[in-house]
């Protein structure tokens, strides 16, 4: 059985869709460090494009919507 392990945060945080500045080099270094406790069960990683590419899905209610781009909560 495989998993996937998605961690979502906001990309202004990092910089935005450029990823530059010291959070984005801090998080890095907390992922690089939490990487191996999967040993060798861990397949693979990679970051994901910005939200501005992102197609959304969502259900609920009996229904699903597909959004261009993401739901923003702000």
């Amino acid at each position: 059985m495989q998993y996937v392990l998605l961690i979502y945060e906001d990309e202004r945080v990092y910089g935005g869709p450029e990823k530059t500045g010291p959070a984005l080099q801090e998080m890095m270094a907390k992922h690089m460090a939490f990487a191996p406790t999967f040993g060798s069960a861990r397949k693979g990683g990679a970051g994901l494009k910005g939200t501005a590419s992102a197609t959304t899905v969502r259900a609920g209610n009996g229904k699903r919507t597909v959004h261009d781009g993401p739901l923003c909560r702000d």
